[in-house]
């Protein structure tokens, strides 16, 4: 297939040096918020186990909170078929924008989920299904978003738009990190009660800012 032709068999029209940059900053905010999601989850653990998978045995706990992990893992296929044929059909950037609006809320409810003492075993339930349309949307994103950024951009600036999106994992350390600490800082006697429910709150923020950049810049739909 020549360069530029899609799979429709006609070549769109290439994205200017502003829209690839934009595409490619709306995209690593998304990955941020992936690897910020990994990073959180990982780090509050035993918060997660506490609360949502409490057991007289300590290896079950383990393993039903780490099975929650797992399934934003075994989603992810699941999602990127979806927003694949979302992206092939409607658009990336619709595909692009619902993937990353799918992630910032389900991760949002993560922080607003009821304990498994106030709900029973309806808790680790919406954990679990949280974690699951997590997954969706990640998966979605993984391809989705840099088929968006670099399908229509200049052959010349490809490789820097390329460093732009994966810089996202830098920028998701350095923020979970701060954030963290700052919370801990602010709360010491209390984060383990709901300060780690802010954390999960601000996860919602990338997706936000996708929304406002890709809906109100200009970018032209990619078929």
């Amino acid at each position: 297939m020549p360069e530029g032709v899609n799979v429709f068999g006609y070549a769109p029209k290439q994205l200017t040096l502003r829209q690839s940059l934009l595409a490619a900053i709306s995209t690593m905010l998304v990955w941020g918020l992936e690897y910020y999601d990994i990073i959180l989850f990982v780090s509050l653990a035993p918060i997660l186990e506490m609360y949502f998978f409490p057991s007289k045995a300590a290896i079950v706990s383990a393993i039903e909170t780490w099975g929650a992990f797992a399934t934003t893992y075994f989603v992810r296929p699941i999602g990127a078929v979806i927003f694949g044929w979302v992206g092939d059909v409607r658009g990336r950037r619709l595909a692009t924008i619902s993937d990353a609006a799918l992630v910032g809320l389900a991760t949002l409810a993560i922080g607003l989920l009821p304990t498994y003492r106030t709900a029973g075993v309806l808790a680790p339930i919406l954990l679990y299904l949280m974690r699951a349309l997590q997954g969706i949307g990640l998966g979605g994103e993984a391809g989705g978003g840099a088929a968006w950024a670099l399908e229509l951009t200049p052959k010349s600036i490809k490789p820097y738009i390329n460093g732009v999106m994966y810089s996202g994992l830098s920028w998701a350390v350095f923020l979970t990190s701060f954030v963290t600490l700052s919370i801990k800082s602010a709360m010491p006697q209390t984060f383990s009660i709901y300060g780690w429910r802010i954390l999960f709150i601000t996860g919602a923020i990338p997706a936000n800012s996708l929304s406002n950049q890709a809906l109100g810049l200009g970018i032209p739909r990619v078929d």
